[in-house]
């Protein structure tokens, strides 16, 4: 009897700690989603549009996709108060970006066997240098990992809607802070595909390949509050697709510097949180394994 009643209390005293545990540890490292304007491309919708013009491959708009600006953030033409991936200044216009609905029943090979529209049936491009930006909902938080995950593609043949191919690639990714009251672009974090200096891939002519880039805020950041967004840049001569825009956070407890290499690991302040809940499980475990 004394033996069963130990068991009983010493049982509801592992659950205690499993819970405790599992709450500390839910708390300390939570993910979310921000929502993105039109992040497949799917507006404006070409399929039932018509445009007088463009060549039989697809419909195309020389426009910005809905919920995306284009052209350069601020005054200076490749970001804000620093150019995007040290790349000398260019010339952007507006009129290099746009939607394209590519037309399988054309017979074009726009993509490589296997390869296709990521996502639904649209996607953006930037035919030679251009940006194309959105500002999120959310403003910047405090010690809080930012992933960016992007569709990034290139046609397979040239000549297509005036798209080029053949040239040297060169695109980036971008996370920025805006301040409003002073009308100042910063960029705060940043990648690109050049070798070497660069960490984002190639997908290679017809083929689309998923890139990733972070930024991790700090609590001292002088942009938090700030309205905060993501900027999809080509640099050079070549055409690049974009599809499946998607931006997650994590507040993971960070002590990070601010910097674009997040790893979305909790510090290691948190992992007792985590032990203190696998410790409650084996206590429960063998408890159990007492009042049988």
């Amino acid at each position: 009897m004394l033996k069963e009643t130990f068991a009983r209390l010493t049982s509801k005293h592992a659950l205690a700690a499993v819970a405790a545990g599992a709450l500390l540890w839910a708390g300390q490292a939570s993910a979310a989603t921000l929502p993105v304007v039109n992040p497949s491309f799917e507006s404006p919708d070409l399929s039932n549009t018509p445009i007088p013009g463009n060549p039989p491959p697809g419909n195309f708009v020389n426009t910005p996709p809905t919920g995306w600006n284009a052209g350069p953030l601020g005054s200076t033409p490749l970001g804000g108060i620093v150019n995007l991936g040290g790349a000398p200044s260019l010339p952007l216009g507006i009129s290099n970006v746009g939607v394209w609905r590519p037309n399988p029943a054309s017979g074009a090979p726009f993509f490589n066997a296997g390869q296709g529209v990521p996502n639904g049936a649209q996607v953006s491009f930037i035919n030679g240098p251009g940006v194309l930006n959105q500002i999120l909902s959310s403003t910047l938080a405090a010690t809080t990992n930012y992933v960016l995950n992007v569709q990034v593609g290139r046609p397979l043949i040239g000549g297509l809607a005036g798209f080029v191919t053949g040239a040297t690639p060169f695109y980036g990714l971008d996370f920025y802070a805006y301040d409003p009251g002073s009308n100042t672009y910063t960029i705060l974090a940043q990648q690109n595909d050049l070798p070497v200096i660069g960490t984002l891939g190639d997908p290679g002519a017809g083929n689309f390949a998923p890139e990733q880039i972070t930024y991790t805020s700090n609590a001292g950041s002088p942009f938090l509050g700030d309205e905060f967004g993501v900027a999809l840049v080509s640099y050079g001569a070549d055409t690049f697709l974009f599809d499946s825009v998607d931006v997650a956070t994590c507040n993971c407890g960070f002590g990070g510097g601010g910097g674009g290499g997040g790893s979305g690991v909790p510090e290691p302040a948190s992992l007792p949180l985590l032990g203190a809940a696998v410790l409650g499980l084996f206590m429960l475990r063998r408890h159990l394994q007492i009042a049988a």
